[in-house]
């Protein structure tokens, strides 16, 4: 039973990180997307850049 617990405990957090790392991701493009169309920035590149993530 200690067995089940730990591997339950460990896919549970696994699948949260994950969870994790794709809203965050999202969340940071999604404030891209609004920097650019409300126009705080010179583009979509520029938008990128100053909210840290590394374009191409």
């Amino acid at each position: 039973m200690a067995t089940f617990a730990i591997v339950s405990f460990i896919f549970g957090l696994s699948i949260g990180m994950i969870a994790g790392l794709f809203l965050a991701g999202r969340h940071v493009e999604l404030e891209c997307e609004t920097a650019y169309l409300t126009g705080h920035v010179d583009g979509y590149g520029k938008a990128v850049a100053d909210g840290g993530e590394v374009g191409l």
